[in-house]
């Protein structure tokens, strides 16, 4: 017969691994994302006609759609109104 507290040891070694190769799994999935959203940043960037910076943190806002763009760092958004606007 097994005793009880080798058990529960057992179970919890495995939970413990299965909970390792999840969090595994998630950074993988994590960077994968963080990657392919630098790298769509970096082609949008280098295929803009014009280089617009954002008023708030300076960096080069991306094209949303015409006559919107957006910050990638801060989140701004600005429109091509006469006014400029930034919200």
């Amino acid at each position: 017969m097994i005793d009880l507290p080798l058990i529960s040891e057992i179970v919890s070694l495995k939970l413990a691994i299965a909970i390792s190769k999840i969090c595994e799994l998630l950074i993988n999935v994590w960077t994968i994302l963080v990657c392919k959203k630098s790298l769509i940043q970096f082609y949008l960037r280098l295929y803009m006609k014009e280089k617009v910076e954002c008023p708030k943190c300076n960096e080069v806002m991306l094209d949303v759609q015409a006559c919107h763009l957006i910050c990638p760092r801060c989140g701004s958004h600005m429109d091509c109104s006469d006014k400029g606007s930034v919200w």
